[in-house]
């Protein structure tokens, strides 16, 4: 009888840590996903962030001394109309038009290229709506983005796509001296300077390029971006 009883106790021990185990297991696993999954966004006010976004985001059209025409996108930054874009866009640009997202055609001048970084500043002569910088060090792998820009033709001007962080402080030296953001996004030709938003719909990158026929893409931290703009003429 005794034996019976040792028998069902054991039983019901090993019931019981199983149990434990298994809800152990559970929590474990809810920690990773918080830790490791992209973090929830509310799917209507991430709309009404990108209307906000597309109303700042402009599409960059230049033409060199040579004749040789490209285009880019950018980002309106201050109520006077001062873009941050690639630099790479503007740099040879001998003339610069930008659209902006109603229609209305812009001339505009550089005012200032980075000389390590792929970012330069551009201004038109407007009362803009503009957007703001969100805090990079605040971003974490997993974090979902969005971007605008006008990939491949005019007519697909202010398109938007979802990527998500993959690192953070990438070292490429083929694209910069600096540290750089690398995120899963297939982008085209086109959203170069283009801007990265964070859900709240504050910028923290802009677009420096892709490796091509993959989505990996490359962007500049808009960290030297904020001191350059907060920077005393």
């Amino acid at each position: 009888m005794r034996k019976d009883v040792e028998n069902t106790m054991r039983t019901r021990l090993s019931a019981f840590l199983l149990c434990l185990l298994f809800i152990c297991s559970m929590v474990s696993c809810d920690n990773r996903n918080v830790k490791f999954y992209p973090k929830y966004f509310d799917g209507e006010v991430i709309k009404q962030e990108i209307v906000e976004s597309k109303n700042c985001t402009v599409q960059i059209h230049i033409i060199t001394e040579s004749g040789v025409e490209g285009w880019g996108s950018g980002v309106i930054v201050s109520e006077d109309g001062i873009i941050v874009t690639a630099r790479h866009v503007v740099e040879d640009a001998n003339f610069i038009q930008v659209k902006l997202n109603d229609g209305n055609l812009k001339d505009a001048v550089l005012i200032y290229k980075d000389g390590i970084e792929d970012f330069a500043l551009i201004k038109v002569d407007c009362n803009c709506s503009y957007e703001t910088f969100g805090k990079y060090s605040d971003i974490e792998i997993g974090d979902w983005v969005y971007i605008v820009g006008t990939p491949l033709d005019d007519e697909l001007f202010n398109s938007v796509i979802y990527g998500s962080v993959v690192a953070k402080d990438r070292k490429i030296t083929y694209f910069s001296d600096r540290f750089l953001l690398q995120l899963d996004a297939n982008i085209e030709g086109g959203y170069s300077g283009g801007p990265v938003f964070n859900i709240n719909g504050e910028i923290i990158a802009i677009i420096t390029g892709k490796y091509v026929g993959t989505s990996i893409c490359i962007c500049t931290p808009i960290t030297s971006i904020v001191e350059k703009f907060n920077a005393p003429d």
